[in-house]
Order: structure tokens, then sequence, then C-alpha cells
């Protein structure tokens, strides 16, 4: 006689919520007690930052920021944290991320935020990006 599957004690809470922000789909996981609440939160606080950051709604601080000809304006953390992290990733990547680049991104036609839909075509017609090329072996 073969012996009872083993009983798990633990069984997984892991909640899951989807949500559009920053131009995508964002998807948010917890666990454990507490865990809807904490999407609940992590949901909200995202949209927050989306809103203060967003280049589309002219209404957004970093639009307003962009907007104002003054050479020192007031900023909220959120605003300040972004551009401290705007200067890091840039150092970090030799300028790869380039935050100035707005003109650019635009003539590109990256000029509003692209539907569910309207990404997930594009996502469908553009081939699975392989990682980089595998670095030359030196010659013996």
């Amino acid at each position: 006689m073969s012996a009872p599957a083993p009983r798990h004690r633990f069984r997984t809470t892991e909640r899951r919520r989807t949500l559009d922000c920053f131009g995508a789909t964002v998807e948010l996981r917890a666990d454990g007690r507490g865990a809807e609440a904490a999407l609940v939160l992590a949901a909200v606080r995202l949209r927050e930052v989306h809103a203060c950051l967003t280049r589309f709604e002219p209404a957004s601080e970093l639009c307003l920021l962009n907007a104002d000809p003054r050479p020192v304006v007031p900023a909220s953390a959120i605003l300040l944290r972004f551009a401290a992290a705007v200067g890091w990733a840039g150092e970090l990547s030799g300028g790869l991320v380039d935050a100035t680049l707005l003109d650019g991104i635009e003539r590109a036609g990256y000029v509003a935020h692209r539907s569910p839909a309207d990404r997930e075509a594009a996502r469908a017609a553009t081939p699975a990006w392989e990682g980089p090329p595998a670095p030359a072996r030196p010659s013996a």
C-alpha cells in the first residue's frame, strides 16, 4: 500500500492586481496577511507617481516643471527623487538613459500613451529579444 500524499501546511495566499500605468500594464503581486491591502496601497502609490511624472498630461508636475521658465522652481519629493534617479541612471548606463531626449523620442513617434491593445499588437509584431551578442573571443 502506498503512503498518502504529504499534506502541505502552507497554502499560497498570493494576490494579484493589474493596472494600466506608465504606458504599460503593471502587475502587482503580494502574499501573506495583508496582501490585499498592500496591493491597494501599491496601486494608489503607483498612480500618484504616474500622475506626477507623466509627460502626457499637461497638468502633471513634470509638464508644469518643463513649461516653467524660471531657473529654480519648487518640486515635490517624487519629482526630486526622479531627477536624482535620472542623473544616476545616465551615469550608470554611460548615457544610454537620457531624460533630455524628448524631441528625438517624439520625432520617433512616441507622443502619446499607447492603449493596451496597441501595446499587444506592437509586442506581437516585434521579434523576441535574445539578449546581447556573446563577446568575441580573443584570438590566440
